[in-house]
């Protein structure tokens, strides 16, 4: 495949500023060179970006599907469409030995220590081919589905950790994109699925997509359930998934926050609720997510808005513009 001298590469270069640049195509080594086709522009992205250093340079996206076009000695991947599970073990650390390459003392990480998909072309390293983090698309799926994933695969591990059982209540706090995986990924094993949401049109879109019930924050008319998911970066969602818990619950406290809380132990002793956080996801959950996204075709309907690299910085700093439902928003690096 004949490549072009130069391509396009958005960079983090500052708190909330990010600069579009024409740069060479990078050399993948004993990597491959990938083709970016889409990215995923994700929560975490906003906060990685107004945490940047000032002229400290990096360029995010850890959502990644593209065409592969140089493949050192590993040709049976030359044209593929793949994904890129982005978290990359070192293979050696008590985490990775168990199985946790998501939890590695000394990870790699696409759009963090590896420069990722914010680009038209980006060089996957090594040890992301050893570690089956490339993950061909199934054969008839739409690449930008791809992009889906890695969140999906996290949805995943935050599902098998939890352990809901077949007929399990569950109450998901939030309604983006990660909370509404977790409702249509939840209706394989139970149609017992409440969501909190403040957004009107996210209630409308969960309760569509197989909640039972939807609510606002802080309604008395919220109901105990078996296991709670915290989906959404918010305080006020942590406090009240433990205060709300009854007895022998279980509590996946799943959205990052900038910082912690005071958690009021006492409730976790008497209650004996089983209180836990996941953390990304291991390639074997990133495959699982591949399948499931020609499983369950209403997935797809997560994606809501596509932008190019002008309306990137916005995008990922509070949305794509203009009204209506807004979930998962995809940089298309060729628009």
């Amino acid at each position: 495949m004949d490549l072009p001298e130069e391509m396009l590469i958005s960079f983090a270069v500052g708190p909330g500023r990010m600069s579009l640049e024409g740069t060479g195509i990078p050399d993948p080594g004993d990597g491959i060179l990938l083709k970016v086709a889409y990215c995923g522009i994700c929560g975490s992205d906003r906060r990685q970006l107004l945490s940047r250093r000032e002229g400290e340079k990096n360029t995010m996206g850890h959502e990644v599907v593209g065409e592969v076009v140089a493949t050192p000695g590993t040709e049976e991947l030359q044209g593929r469409m793949v994904g890129v599970a982005p978290r990359i073990g070192c293979g050696g650390c008590s985490p990775c030995s168990r199985g946790l390459p998501n939890l590695c003392k000394n990870t790699m990480i696409i759009g963090y220590q590896v420069l990722g998909g914010f680009s038209q072309y980006m060089a996957i390293p090594p040890e992301a081919i050893g570690g089956g983090n490339i993950v061909p698309l199934p054969g008839g799926i739409d690449p930008i589905l791809g992009v889906l994933a890695e969140p999906l695969s996290c949805v995943i591990n935050g599902l098998e950790l939890s352990g809901p059982g077949k007929g399990d209540s569950i109450l998901v706090y939030g309604a983006g994109p990660m909370g509404q995986m977790f409702t249509i990924m939840s209706g394989e094993i139970t149609r017992d699925i409440c969501v909190v949401e403040p957004d009107r049109s996210r209630r409308e879109f969960a309760i569509s997509h197989g909640a039972t019930e939807a609510f606002t924050p802080g309604s008395r008319e919220i109901p105990e359930a078996d296991t709670i998911i915290v989906a959404c970066s918010s305080e006020r969602a942590y406090e009240e998934a433990i205060e709300r818990a009854p007895a022998g619950a279980r509590v996946n406290l799943f959205g990052g926050l900038s910082d912690g809380i005071e958690i009021n132990s006492n409730l976790i002793h008497y209650r004996q609720l089983t209180v836990h956080g996941t953390s990304g996801s291991t390639p074997e959950q990133f495959a699982g997510a591949m399948e499931a996204l020609v499983r369950i075709p209403e997935l797809r309907e997560i994606i809501t808005d596509t932008v190019g690299f002008q309306a990137l910085e916005d995008t990922v700093l509070s949305g794509p513009p203009g009204g209506g439902l807004h979930l998962k928003s995809v940089l298309d690096p060729w628009l």
